[in-house]
């Protein structure tokens, strides 16, 4: 989606955080959603990770080319972190699952609407950790390849002035989190 909106094939896709790489090629919205990424286990174990140095003993899942902030990677080479690289959030998820890594760093709420869509029929839930890796704003991107570009980056941003203004936004992501558009 990403690769295609920045050729101009689409005008627009969302969410994504901001770096200075896509600056060059979209316009942002303003914000839409603020998540803190963190540190993430399984319900059923005890273990506490308040500071960077905790997860010395631990194999921690991270997603290949996702940045995780200047901080997460000073610390992941100050105290040699074991991290094992997935392709996707999904198979991250799912090496969690199956003991392969001990944590993956990622934002709770979206990991646990995947573990209900793919994996409701086990017993544990998911745990987020004290540690917050990172903080992140999120925005719909408009392609500056795009003829309509400021047409619809104009449209959206009266459309999503009315919904914050009603309080909208809140209520659809309690909504999502709380599974109500879930297809099954």
């Amino acid at each position: 989606a990403l690769s295609l909106t920045q050729q101009g094939k689409y005008d627009a896709t969302f969410l994504w955080s901001f770096s200075k790489e896509r600056e060059r090629y979209f316009y942002f919205s303003e914000p839409i959603i603020t998540v803190n990424e963190v540190i993430v286990g399984l319900s059923k174990d005890s273990i506490s990770i308040e500071r960077y140095e905790d997860l010395i003993p631990y194999k921690i899942g991270i997603v290949s080319g996702y940045f995780y902030g200047q901080a997460f990677n000073q610390a992941s080479e100050i105290y040699q972190l074991k991290l094992y690289k997935a392709l996707t959030i999904e198979e991250n998820l799912a090496r969690l699952l199956a003991g392969k890594v001990d944590f993956i760093v990622g934002v709770p709420e979206a990991l646990s609407l995947m573990l209900r869509q793919h994996y409701s029929h086990l017993a544990y839930g998911l745990q987020a950790k004290t540690l917050i890796i990172h903080q992140s704003t999120y925005h719909v991107l408009f392609s500056k390849a795009s003829k309509n570009v400021h047409k619809w980056r104009q449209a959206f941003n009266r459309g999503y002035a009315i919904f914050k203004e009603n309080q909208r936004i809140q209520t659809i992501f309690r909504d999502v989190l709380q599974g109500r558009y879930d297809p099954y």
